[in-house]
């Protein structure tokens, strides 16, 4: 809340919600699971893979 943390409090079980004060806030909530920078990770190696194999391929057509 204002570029301060702030405790995260579970709203109806189902959602996340903040305390604030009256008048105007900035809230940012920010979620980062681990599988998505395994995700993130996985996905790089698989296209530089890719490239790679197809980089080799080409070499081998135009030889």
């Amino acid at each position: 809340v204002d570029d301060k943390p702030a405790p995260i409090y579970r709203v109806d079980g189902v959602v996340r919600g903040v305390l604030v004060g009256a008048g105007r806030h900035r809230v940012v909530m920010r979620f980062r699971p681990p599988s998505q920078t395994a995700g993130f990770l996985i996905g790089a190696v698989a296209i530089l893979g890719a490239a790679t194999l197809a980089a080799r391929t080409w070499g081998q057509i135009r030889s």
